[in-house]
């Protein structure tokens, strides 16, 4: 029995770690089989294969959520997770994002006018210290209007997107 069950395990070779009932729209018995091989995977010391079964766990959650949840603040919560940091297992999303909130900010700032600068690069910069929380020390562009309170949230942000960074890239990389 279980001898089998774990030799085939062993040997298997999933490819894209989709399993048929997923694939056909099973997404709860989808789940529950992704979670047992998660913790098959876990349990003989295969990190590597478990971090993609419990992405696929959550994928087919998700996706079951979609079906059975009227509640929209659940379905925006999963594909957030998805997108952001992809379960704790994608740290590149995260960087992907920070890239693209410092950039984004930092094109805001240029276009919307709401600075002494008069370069793309002095936004960037304001944008970039405002994102680290490093400050601005004896040089920055003085901000007006909106973009003073945007430097704040910034600032909030961006201590948020470091810490999840730092978080999902040492569990990605402490297996």
């Amino acid at each position: 029995g279980a001898d089998i069950f774990e030799a085939h395990l062993e040997e298997a070779d999933w490819g894209s770690h989709i399993i048929g009932e997923e694939k056909s729209g099973d997404f709860y018995s989808a789940v529950h089989y992704y979670r047992r091989l998660k913790v098959w995977y876990t349990q003989k010391g295969y990190y590597d294969i478990a971090a993609k079964f419990y992405y696929r766990e959550k994928e087919a959650n998700r996706k079951a959520l979609k079906l059975r949840s009227k509640h929209w603040n659940d379905r925006l919560a999963a594909e957030f997770m998805r997108a952001l940091f992809g379960y704790g297992e994608r740290w590149w999303n995260v960087l992907f994002w920070i890239v693209g909130v410092i950039f984004g900010l930092a094109a805001a700032y240029y276009f919307g006018g709401s600075f002494s600068a008069h370069s793309f690069w002095d936004t960037l910069y304001y944008s970039a210290t405002s994102f680290t929380a490093l400050g601005y020390a004896q040089w920055a562009p003085q901000p007006t209007g909106w973009a003073k309170g945007m430097g704040a949230a910034e600032a909030i942000i961006g201590v948020f997107m470091m810490a999840l960074l730092l978080v999902t890239f040492v569990r990605k990389w402490t297996r």
